[in-house]
């Protein structure tokens, strides 16, 4: 297995022109972490090797060998990949999923609820929603037209604004008031203000494009 393991690594750094010790480090794991894997004295552990995967922005399963009976789907683990940073109040004249940025995976807990829709995560950034998803947080999220899911108070959901070519990307928390679709901010900044209009009429400015599912915060030291 560990062989196996070895030769995804290499096949990965040398696609990234990356040295063993150099994406070690990177990865926060030592320099020598990926040699002592290939001596068969390290420990290819999921945590360090998710670590690694996401160094080297690359799905855990590339590095994983098919055999091997602890991928990430075995021990109900999903690799989503992170489509891009969502702040209320940036317009750009893109939409997130086409940044053209490198791309990033997290590897959490797969969601069995919605086998057939597509799932994403989000970087947050800002503070629009600060008191329920801190600057940093990744949020997961489901595609909200193929979820099957309607919309309740207090979701949190991927919301998109266009202005002419322009787009916000953002999240905001359903309320629903007296027939009308409030979607608010959560944050202790003021210049935040909710999005209002009545759910039976026609929003084109305004996409529900996903429901936030989880969270995950990495620690800041």
């Amino acid at each position: 297995m560990k062989d196996d393991l070895i030769q995804r690594i290499d096949r990965v750094l040398k696609e990234r022109d990356e040295s063993r010790s150099g994406a070690s480090v990177g990865a926060g794991l030592g320099a020598s972490y990926i040699r002592d894997l290939e001596r068969k004295t390290g420990n290819p552990n999921l945590s360090k090797l998710t670590k690694l995967a996401q160094y080297l922005e690359v799905p855990l399963e590339r590095l994983l060998p098919a055999a091997n009976v602890d991928t990430p789907n075995s021990l109900g683990l999903v690799s989503l990949p992170v489509v891009g940073t969502i702040a209320a109040g940036a317009f750009m004249d893109i939409s997130i999923k086409d940044q053209g940025e490198p791309q990033e995976y997290i590897t959490v807990a797969s969601d069995g609820r919605f086998p057939h829709a597509e799932q994403y995560a989000l970087k947050v950034q800002g503070d629009s929603m600060n008191l329920r998803y801190p600057d940093g947080t990744y949020v997961t999220v489901v595609d909200f037209a193929s979820s099957g899911l309607a919309l309740k108070n207090g979701m949190s959901v991927h919301v998109e604004r266009y202005q002419g070519q322009l787009v916000e990307t953002t999240l905001k928390v359903v309320e629903f008031e007296n027939g009308t679709l409030v979607l608010s901010p959560r944050s202790s900044n003021a210049v935040h203000k909710p999005i209002v209009f009545r759910y039976d009429e026609e929003h084109s400015d305004v996409v529900i494009k996903g429901v936030v599912t989880g969270s995950w915060r990495p620690e800041v030291f």
